[in-house]
């Protein structure tokens, strides 16, 4: 006498791939999350490392959108077969990122400082905090633009001169505006033509 056992494999359900996440600022709406594709008959849900994210999200034959995630960490998916309880993980994640707010600043610093002789020339050189990738410098002389688009420049400046260099930085995540100024006021001390007697001659001090 023989018996038989019929034995059912289920199959898993579909592997997509996740999709989304990436970086966004500190305070901003956060990120999407999604699948690539998804089947009926199945529930997605999302996870941000071993904690549920997400309330089960019924498959719709296409791709599926979670939403705007906030949370950083790196978020996966997993898929239930709704009817055999068959579950499958889904491929790769998204990894969410929350870049700080940033400040542009600039100080400006010479050369020779800010007590020089006439006639010579001093180098002003901006040092900017959180520029960005390609910061624009404008300077300017007693309120007349002056210099190039460069972190520093070179004059011979007149006693009382404001210098002054305005950053715009192109950094992410600014907290304030784009533009930080700086300022120095020159003084610009005057030549004098003495006779030496301890050697007869005209010098200057």
């Amino acid at each position: 006498m023989t018996s038989s056992v019929t034995v059912v494999v289920n199959s898993l359900p579909i592997v997509y791939n996740v999709t989304g996440g990436g970086n966004y600022c500190d305070g901003g709406a956060g990120v999407h999350v999604g699948l690539s594709s998804s089947d009926a008959g199945i529930d997605y849900v999302l996870y941000n490392g071993g904690t549920i994210f997400s309330a089960p999200n019924p498959g719709t034959t296409a791709a599926l959108d979670f939403g705007l995630e906030t949370a950083p960490g790196i978020y996966k998916i997993t898929a239930t077969n709704t009817i055999t309880g068959c579950i499958s993980n889904m491929s790769d994640s998204a990894i969410v990122v929350v870049d700080p707010l940033v400040v542009p600043l600039v100080s400006i610093s010479t050369s020779l400082h800010d007590t020089i002789c006439v006639g010579q020339l001093d180098t002003f050189k901006a040092t900017p905090t959180n520029p960005g990738s390609a910061p624009f410098y404008k300077w300017s002389v007693n309120g007349v633009d002056a210099g190039v688009n460069s972190p520093s420049y070179t004059y011979p400046p007149a006693n009382g001169d404001v210098v002054v260099v305005a950053m715009t930085s192109n950094a992410n995540c600014l907290v304030m505006l784009h533009t930080a100024t700086d300022e120095v006021t020159m003084n610009v001390e005057p030549v004098y033509i003495r006779w030496s007697l301890s050697n007869p001659a005209w010098v200057m001090s």
